[in-house]
């Protein structure tokens, strides 16, 4: 996918280039994100070679989330609580595709449940005289865990859990306690992961702190940032994308989130409620920013689940009607969407590429069907375990969702990702010729380009480009106007361009001077050549392309 191509090729330039302190893409400066992913990526680089394989550290993150995920609901609401919780994360579709995919939400998640883990054992700490050495080593985790947040996302972690943390206290009437926290120690322990890196940086490059804190966190949250490199989702959008996350949960979110909310309100326990406090706080949040993109809402699933697991373990002390509402639900959702999922995938243009995608979508509202089924069942029979039997009996309804989104992803690829193009493009380019890509504000997208061809590109900005403070485009190679692209193209080099309509400003026909080879398609991705190349591949040499 396009933001996993930049991760892996900024990893893989900082193995070429040996400079692990600054992070290039394509070769130029590149200080949008901070570097915790890239060190990951490069590191999984080093054992594994430059391949798709990149992904295996995220994936032990996702294992990591789940551990700390289980940890916290034993802390906070009991063993089978934990353990409850744990199998909702595990079944979730939306944690089930972060665990592969390469991009630092889901670490981003892990720091914050590791922050939070080490808050809730430090207030179970606070009370006894006793126990200030163990507190303050809980809070010297949760400060630590808030800076390698930093380092991974910015300060998105840090608000996200003073949200959460603060309104936890206030809401438990515990307040009182932040006298207790030594806060020294604690912001110590986050400087001292946080600083060396954004001052090393800062002292390199000029014009990294305006960008760096002004305009990647202030203004990106109010979608004022420039460049304008990411596209914002609607607020209908957002949310669809948090409950689809939640399958094949969704139905029961609804019912749990009230219980919890009535528990809470009612004890005013810590325990209680701090996981309704970490929904509100990471959903309201994203919702009032303008900037908002819909994969901002991973760092919620493990409150989802915490909430799910501790409602399902209390499900002892409810009537079986109430609690069958949401099984009923849950199939009625399977069966309005075997017949309305494959009809509103048909409506979208790329959809209809891939009819397997269409038909097997029944299968997942099928799995859906068969698992609400089995729940209720198994729970209505009751019996020992019972309430263990139709959780297990409901998280297999998303073993055809897992199947699913693993076959879309293969699938989708030739548009989604920019694998087929850059072997394509490695395929047809001379030694003597060059790559281009024609960006929009959001240039860096060339990173999986760079990444499967193994090639540097010069970029043709949009007319009218601003370029962030700590990019000096004079005296860059890589950034070219389009005057000066238009010259090269009618040069005597060759010269491959690849545009993308989705992310340009015009039609490329209508800037792109003749000779114009039109060398392949992809989606809405193209390639162009300025004259005919030969395919010096093993099974295309001596083709013309035209």
């Amino acid at each position: 996918m396009d933001h996993e191509g930049r991760y892996a090729e900024v990893a893989r330039e900082m193995l070429l280039s040996g400079d692990w302190v600054t992070p290039h893409l394509n070769f130029a400066v590149f200080l949008n994100k901070p570097p915790l992913p890239y060190w990951l990526t490069a590191l999984t680089f080093l054992v594994t070679g430059l391949s798709e394989y990149a992904r295996l550290w995220q994936a032990f993150v996702g294992m990591l989330v789940l551990v700390v995920t289980v940890w916290l609901g034993h802390t906070l609401a009991g063993r089978r609580a934990g353990l409850f919780a744990g199998v909702v994360l595990l079944s979730s579709g939306g944690f089930f595709l972060e665990s592969r995919l390469l991009r630092p939400d889901l670490l981003l998640t892990l720091w914050l449940c590791l922050a939070l883990v080490g808050v809730v054992k430090a207030l179970s700490l606070f009370s006894s005289a006793t126990a200030s050495a163990a507190a303050t080593r809980w809070i010297i985790l949760s400060a630590a865990s808030l800076g390698l947040s930093v380092l991974t996302k910015g300060m998105v972690g840090v608000v996200l859990a003073g949200g959460i943390i603060g309104g936890a206290l206030l809401w438990s009437r515990r307040l009182a306690v932040v006298r207790q926290v030594p806060w020294l120690l604690a912001l110590g322990a986050f400087l001292l992961v946080v600083l060396p890196w954004h001052v090393l940086v800062g002292m390199r490059h000029d014009g990294f702190w305006w960008d760096y804190v002004v305009n990647q966190h202030l203004l990106f949250f109010f979608d004022q940032k420039f460049p304008r490199d990411s596209l914002p989702d609607s607020v209908p959008v957002f949310w669809g994308a948090f409950l689809g996350r939640t399958f094949p949960w969704v139905a029961f979110v609804p019912v749990a989130v009230w219980w919890a909310l009535a528990r809470a309100w009612k004890t005013r326990a810590p325990q209680h409620v701090v996981p309704v406090v970490w929904l509100g706080v990471v959903l309201g949040f994203f919702t009032l920013s303008p900037s908002r993109l819909e994969h901002y809402t991973v760092p919620a699933l493990p409150a989802v689940a915490l909430v799910l697991g501790s409602w399902w373990a209390a499900l002892g002390e409810q009537e079986k009607v109430r609690f069958l509402v949401p099984i009923v639900c849950s199939g009625l959702i399977g069966v309005i969407g075997f017949f309305v999922l494959p009809m509103r995938l048909a409506m979208e243009e790329w959809a209809r590429e891939f009819p397997v995608l269409l038909t097997s979508a029944r299968l997942v509202c099928g799995g859906l069907v068969l698992g609400a089924g089995l729940a209720g069942v198994v729970f209505w029979r009751g019996g020992t375990q019972a309430d263990a039997k139709t959780l297990v009996a409901m998280a297999c309804a998303a073993v055809p969702l897992f199947f699913y989104t693993h076959r879309a992803l293969v699938e989708i690829e030739p548009v989604n990702s920019w694998k087929p193009i850059g072997m394509r493009l490695a395929a047809l380019l001379p030694p003597d010729g060059e790559a281009v890509f024609a960006a929009s504000d959001e240039y860096q997208i060339c990173g999986g380009l760079n990444f499967y061809s193994r090639k540097p590109l010069s970029i043709v900005l949009p007319d009218g480009y601003i370029p962030p403070t700590y990019l000096r485009l004079d005296g860059q190679a890589a950034f070219v106007t389009r005057a000066d692209f238009a010259a090269r193209w009618q040069s005597l080099r060759p010269l491959l361009l690849v545009v993308d309509p989705e992310h340009s400003d015009a039609d490329p026909e209508q800037w792109i001077p003749p000779p114009r080879h039109e060398v392949g398609r992809w989606g809405l991705r193209r390639m162009f050549a300025n004259q005919a190349l030969l395919d010096h591949t093993a099974h295309g040499a001596g083709q013309t392309q035209d």
